[in-house]
């Protein structure tokens, strides 16, 4: 297995460990490699994350280390499209508060200015940020250069984990019109529509993900104003904790 540190520059800079993420959003991702018969303790070695801290509400990662348990994915890895397959395995409670945040949030709209202020609790390697152009309502991914050969795994294991998510919350998929991505179509490139349900744009000069903006008025299911409040304060302490000093990854 290689062992050679991922490289990053854009806003991570070449100190990868000051930045850090809790352990939040990666269940999905054990939990496929496991199928494969990949345990946790192997999918973590050379990563300097301890098994302990998987279960651990207040355990913290580098930067450099989750490249690094995505390197290892990737080359422990044999089936094709590992990243959308993790991705569909996600639940809610996979997201911890934040995903109950969003759940309890009384429009789609209402918690996509959420999530996409507390996007790190998301545990993202990309900046993102969303916004409404034309009557199309657009998420975008930046600084995808700096993922190099872990880009495509990257990519399917967050849009599939935040598809399946946005499902979670709104009990229906998201009414996607198309997803661009910037890199070659992969040998399994017919995955991608059956799990995004809309056309997918490969060798893209932008990452973003279209949709219909009605569906930010659509009211969420599991909607209640407590619960909402209660979470979101928890995540904002949790925000501050993880990264008391970094600006928004998103503009």
């Amino acid at each position: 297995m290689k062992s050679s540190h991922p490289t990053a520059r854009g806003r991570y800079g070449s100190d990868l460990e000051t930045v850090s993420h809790s352990m939040l959003g990666l269940a999905g991702l054990f939990a496929e490699m496991a199928t494969q018969g990949v345990p946790r303790a192997t999918l973590l070695e050379g990563t300097g994350i301890a098994l302990a801290a998987l279960d651990d509400a207040n355990a913290r990662m580098d930067h450099r280390q989750k490249l690094l348990l995505f390197r290892n994915v990737l080359c422990l890895s044999q089936v094709p499209g590992v990243g959308l397959r993790a991705g569909q395995r996600q639940r809610l409670s996979d997201f911890g508060v934040y995903g109950y945040a969003l759940s309890s949030s009384a429009t789609f709209g209402e918690a996509v200015t959420f999530g996409i202020r507390h996007i790190k609790l998301a545990g993202p390697v990309l900046e993102k940020s969303f916004r409404i152009e034309n009557g199309v309502a657009v998420f975008e991914g930046h600084d995808v250069i700096a993922l190099g050969e872990l880009l495509p795994l990257v990519s399917e294991f967050w849009f599939s984990s935040i598809n399946t998510l946005i499902a979670r919350v709104m009990d229906r998929p998201l009414p996607a019109y198309r997803l661009l991505l910037p890199y070659a179509a992969p040998a399994y490139a017919d995955l991608y529509p059956e799990v995004f349900g809309c056309p997918v744009e490969f060798s893209s000069a932008v990452m973003q993900w279209h949709f219909d903006p009605a569906f930010l008025e659509l009211p969420c299911p599991n909607a209640n104003s407590i619960t909402a409040d209660m979470c979101r304060q928890f995540c904002g302490r949790m925000l501050e904790s993880i990264s008391p000093n970094e600006p928004e990854l998103v503009r």
